[in-house]
This record gives structure tokens, C-alpha cells and sequence, in this order.
């Protein structure tokens, strides 16, 4: 960990707007974030920077969202992850069994959206760590 009571949150978008955006709600004491622009990039940072958490754009070049988490979850790494997405036809159900992502967020998100689950995923992971 970069700081011994921060969290670290890899956040990896491939559109720089959206990234800065999101990385920008993510500013707050506590969380020490890292972005990647795809797939690939993410890989190579979870393997020298171990996140607590991820969130993920699923259609990406390189290496898309879904081969992100199953790669992933194939190294039997089990950190939350949150997937941001345009796409609906794509549910929680769809990535929940099979891949094991903390939940969906659907674009266009709001802020205030985005904070609550992000909030929701420290207060799992910071009641874990006191357990």
C-alpha cells in the first residue's frame, strides 16, 4: 500500500475525459489512486501495485473489461471491482457469478451515484480490516 491506512483503487478507462472525471471524484483522503487506459496497462500495474479495489470501463482496446476481471480473477485475486459501463445489455447478473464484480453502474452516472457505491465498497473493505 502506498500509504499504510489508504486504499488503493485502480481506476481503468480508457476515455481520458471520463478517467479524470471519475479520478477526480475519487480525490479524498484515504484512497490512493492509479489509473490505467486499458486492460493490458491495468494488468502490469495490478502485478507491481496490489488495489484493494478496481473500477473498470468494459469496452476498452487492448484487453476489454471482461477479459480484465476474468484475468483477474484467474490469478485468484479477489478484490471488489465495479464496472462503469454504457452498455445495458450487460447486468449484474451477467457479471456476478461467473466473474465476481462488486456491482454495475450504468452511463451516464451521476456523481453523486458514483460516490455512494464507491463509499459503499470503503465501508465493506475498512469493516474487514478492523474484523
Amino acid at each position: 500500500m502506498e500509504g499504510k491506512d489508504n486504499l488503493n483503487v485502480l481506476l481503468v478507462e480508457d476515455d481520458e475525459i471520463n478517467r479524470m472525471l471519475m479520478e477526480a471524484l475519487l480525490d479524498t483522503p484515504g484512497l490512493a489512486v492509479r489509473t490505467a487506459g486499458d486492460g493490458l496497462e491495468a494488468l502490469t500495474l495490478i502485478q507491481e501495485w496490489e488495489p484493494d479495489f478496481l473500477i473498470t470501463d468494459l469496452v476498452m482496446p487492448v484487453v476489454n473489461g471482461m477479459t480484465l476481471i476474468q484475468k483477474i480473477r484467474q490469478m485468484e485475486m479477489t478484490f471488489p471491482i465495479l464496472v462503469v459501463s454504457v452498455h445495458r445489455d450487460i447486468s449484474e447478473r451477467d457479471l456476478a457469478d461467473p466473474l465476481h464484480a462488486a456491482t454495475m453502474l450504468h452511463r451516464p452516472v451521476t456523481n453523486a451515484a458514483f460516490r455512494r457505491e464507491v463509499n459503499r465498497i470503503i465501508e465493506k473493505l475498512e469493516a474487514e480490516r478492523t474484523s
